[in-house]
């Protein structure tokens, strides 16, 4: 009998205890991204950071083959047209917003591929990945 009741007790405590935590997947991201302009030779990125803070995040850009980077600001860390994308490494963020722009040596920024965000997450130390959604959040 006593056995019954323990094994109940610890049941309740499990459940309330999970009743708490959010669903796979759904917990908040300290960052996001959408691109503000896509078009012509130009691409710019609009990164969300809010707390807490990453102490580093990586954007990385697709790009079509062969297409060159001409100008980047910030400064890109890694610009490798043969494997076709461009990385930031970004630290020392302030909560807000900030933008990423490429200007590239011809109008292709159409076609480019995809871009995403990888973080640590400070709450709990685990990688994070992100896509950068079109258009507006």
């Amino acid at each position: 009998m006593r056995m019954k009741i323990w094994f109940g007790a610890v049941m309740v405590l499990l459940c309330m205890w999970g009743v708490g935590l959010p669903p796979e997947g759904a917990a908040a991201q300290n960052v996001k991204g959408h691109y503000l302009d896509k078009t012509g030779a130009k691409i710019i990125i609009e990164l969300e950071v809010s707390p807490p803070l990453p102490p580093l995040i990586i954007v990385i850009q697709k790009l079509p083959e062969g297409v060159q980077v001409i100008e980047a600001e910030p400064e890109s860390k890694l610009a490798d047209p043969g494997r076709g994308q461009v990385k930031w490494l970004l630290s020392g963020l302030t909560s807000g917003k900030h933008r990423l722009e490429l200007k590239l040596d011809r109008p292709a920024a159409a076609q480019a591929g995809g871009g995403e965000i990888r973080y640590r997450n400070p709450a709990d130390g685990m990688m994070v990945t992100v896509a950068i959604s079109e258009g507006a959040p």
